[in-house]
């Protein structure tokens, strides 16, 4: 199997056979230009991961590095508990990665056994079990035998364990595994045996609820949604023809950070509307990223931007957009967060009276880094909600 190996946003020149060409077009994850010497342009964006056709392993690695990736797709779903030397695992390869955390987390999960719930059943048996379905019943014209019975049978076949099935034979699937981790997934599966065999197609996988009963699973379980979660890559024909796990990192990084805002923001009271939709003119509709209210007014608004400037690279267009948001909102202040590292910024937008902050977040920190950095981000949104002078704009 050949590897093509790129790094977000970074250019880099291949030679394809037509077959390869037609398999990376069908992912639409790269842009692709030829070149005069027969060589192609390939030109990958926000979106990081792995697709693996027959015989093609695609690779978009973040500039990041792959243990922040899973560092925010970890806390994005909830799994907070993260340490960094939980991942030990040094390639770029997204399904590797995962599998060996999906692994390692039905390993320490096994220990406690399978989750096992009530489930509903209808049959039709010769001895009575639970209750008689008499609808069903009268409907077989007098016949004593079978009875339709109604019970509860208490087994493993759970929605749960579905999911973590699924997702444990999508990774078996992929033909480029290590051979002991896929060993591994393999004995895991088997442990499964009693459970049915659901294909989830990405946008129905179930959400699941946790308790004190089925707590030890929650890893396994959200890791699992995440990768059944992800898009399988079709041909023009409409069939399957590769498995993906991949990661936009413009959304990644907003929702990682709308999550934190959401945190920090409601211990102090205040309700996030994430994306709330607000008109700049009648017939022009804005989309912030953050907006804190309370009381059904809104007092701050913040956007979003997976972005790394330069020193004096200021984004005009990001801080248009921002101006446009708080003269909606008739607010005097607004926040842009970037996914850099530097000092807090502010322009002042004098004739207006709007001041205009940006915030960056290293993403390439350390995870306790990158969590600290987006903390004090949302602590600074929240202190823009709390200023009462100069708040609010007067709209003539």
């Amino acid at each position: 199997m050949r590897t093509i190996s790129l790094v977000e946003y970074e250019p880099k020149a291949e030679a394809l056979s037509e077959r390869e060409l037609e398999q990376i077009l069908a992912t639409k994850l790269v842009g692709i230009s030829p070149r005069p010497d027969g060589l192609y342009d390939l030109r990958p964006e926000s979106t990081v991961g792995t697709v693996v056709f027959p015989d093609l392993r695609l690779l978009i690695r973040p500039k990041v590095g792959l243990p922040n990736v899973f560092f925010l797709l970890s806390y994005g779903a909830g799994l907070t508990r993260w340490r960094e030397e939980s991942f030990p695992f040094a390639e770029d390869d997204f399904f590797e990665a995962i599998a060996w955390l999906v692994e390692a987390e039905i390993r320490r999960a096994a220990s406690t056994g399978l989750v096992r719930d009530y489930r509903e059943r209808e049959e039709a048996l010769a001895t009575v079990r639970g209750r008689i379905d008499l609808a069903a019943q009268v409907r077989r014209q007098g016949q004593p035998i079978p009875l339709d019975c109604r019970y509860q049978e208490y087994d493993e076949d759970t929605e749960l364990n579905r999911v973590v099935k699924a997702a444990l034979h999508r990774l078996l699937r992929v033909p480029s595994l290590d051979r002991q981790l896929a060993l591994e997934l393999r004995h895991h599966h088997r442990l499964f045996a009693a459970v049915a065999d659901v294909d989830y197609p990405p946008s129905v996988v179930p959400n699941l609820a946790f308790s004190r009963l089925n707590e030890a699973w929650r890893p396994a379980a959200r890791l699992a949604q995440l990768l059944l979660r992800a898009d399988s890559v079709r041909d023009a024909m409409g069939s399957v023809a590769a498995i993906s796990f991949t990661v936009d990192m413009n959304k990644l990084f907003e929702r990682f950070v709308e999550r934190i805002v959401d945190e920090e923001a409601g211990l102090q009271g205040w309700e996030l509307q994430a994306r709330g939709k607000r008109r700049l003119t009648a017939s022009v509709l804005m989309q912030p990223d953050l907006i804190l209210r309370r009381g059904g007014v809104d007092c701050a608004v913040g956007d979003v931007k997976y972005k790394r400037l330069a020193a004096a690279d200021w984004p005009h267009a990001d801080l248009y957009q921002l101006l446009a948001y708080c003269v909606a909102l008739r607010l005097s202040r607004g926040l842009l967060v970037y996914a850099e590292a530097g000092k807090p910024r502010r322009e002042t937008v004098a004739e207006a009276g709007i001041a205009l902050d940006v915030i960056g977040v290293d993403l390439a920190a350390p995870p306790r880094v990158v969590l600290s950095e987006t903390r004090q981000a949302a602590g600074h949104l929240i202190r823009h909600a709390q200023e009462p002078a100069g708040k609010r704009l007067r709209v003539a």
